[in-house]
């Protein structure tokens, strides 16, 4: 339980008690942590620290519910979260857990399963059709061809959005674990996460494969709009404005070892950025 009337000047001079008697260079690598200027501080500690300041004794550590005195420190205005070295193991782990490129290929290899199936199905129908039922199987499997390249379309589609989602997700995560602070909105918004980086020092652009990354966000933009290359991805060669974005699958095979790539890279520059 924390003790009552414990407040922000408590744990500011706790923090400094802390520093004097241990030193921050000596501060154990566990998690999750206080975090004030720049430092990382063990939280039940500081709270015994700043205890002690209020009322005069510190209750055991073992008193303490890390989550109720983590919340106890956010309410008075400070911030909390992993030390650095855990944080960096997060941005690795990050990609291993939110960036899965197989999955889009998967679901690829499905439809091309079902479809190849149909196809199949229907080269056997036409073959075994009596020729009064000839014309009519002819019509049928034409419609059927063509509702087939629309499926295969749209898997192409899916496959864009999907590993741009994928990147999206995983880029949210890294910059949350590298920064403390940094608002994870901002990584949906190219110009606001480009913004932020640049403020902590980090210039996302110099990252190998981004702009690989920057096509694939823009053909995505143009899936969820008309389905038509917009002015900005008309700077990427291949691209003409107002052209039908069309089969988009085998521009998703270009990009991808990019994107691989731009993921890896960002990653590693993550990790030695990380505050």
């Amino acid at each position: 339980m924390i003790p009552p009337g414990i407040t922000r000047d408590h744990v500011i001079a706790a923090i400094k008690t802390f520093k004097t008697q241990i030193g921050v260079d000596r501060l154990a690598d566990s998690e999750p942590h206080l975090l004030f200027e720049g430092n990382f501080y063990p939280p039940k500690v500081i709270m015994g620290l700043a205890a002690q300041a209020a009322i005069g004794h510190s209750p055991r550590a073992a008193d303490f519910v890390e989550r109720e005195v983590l919340r106890a420190f956010r309410d008075l205005g400070f911030e909390t979260g992993f030390s650095r070295n855990w944080r960096k193991r997060l941005i690795r782990y990050s990609v291993d857990l939110y960036f899965k490129p197989d999955t889009v290929d998967q679901l690829a290899d499905v439809v091309d399963r079902a479809s190849s199936g149909e196809e199949k199905q229907m080269e056997e129908m036409l073959a075994g059709s009596s020729p009064e039922e000839r014309d009519l199987a002819e019509d049928w499997a034409e419609i059927r061809s063509g509702e087939l390249s629309e499926i295969g379309s749209l898997t192409g589609e899916l496959m864009i959005n999907a590993i741009h989602r994928f990147v999206e997700i995983t880029t949210k995560h890294m910059v949350v674990f590298a920064f403390p602070g940094f608002p994870p909105k901002a990584a949906s918004h190219i110009n606001e996460l480009k913004e932020q980086l640049l403020e902590r020092g980090f210039d996302i652009e110099a990252t190998s494969g981004f702009y690989a990354f920057d096509e694939v966000r823009l053909i995505s933009n143009a899936i969820k709009h008309n389905g038509e290359v917009g002015g900005e991805l008309a700077k990427y060669p291949g691209w003409k404005v107002g052209q039908p974005l069309g089969d988009l699958r085998p521009h998703y095979e270009r990009l991808l070892p990019r994107i691989k790539e731009y993921v890896s890279d960002f990653s590693q520059r993550l990790v030695a950025a990380a505050i």
